[in-house]
């Protein structure tokens, strides 16, 4: 994944603000979405 995705990205869920379901999703998401990022 390139880091203009995954910092950003890391930066929301660590955010205090977040929704513990956010969180949850990005934690989840994440590491789906990282084998697609060598396809594309």
């Amino acid at each position: 994944m390139t880091a203009a995705v995954a910092y950003p990205l890391a930066a929301l869920a660590t955010s205090p603000g977040i929704d513990r379901r956010w969180r949850a999703l990005i934690a989840v998401a994440v590491p789906a979405l990282y084998p697609l990022s060598f396809l594309i």
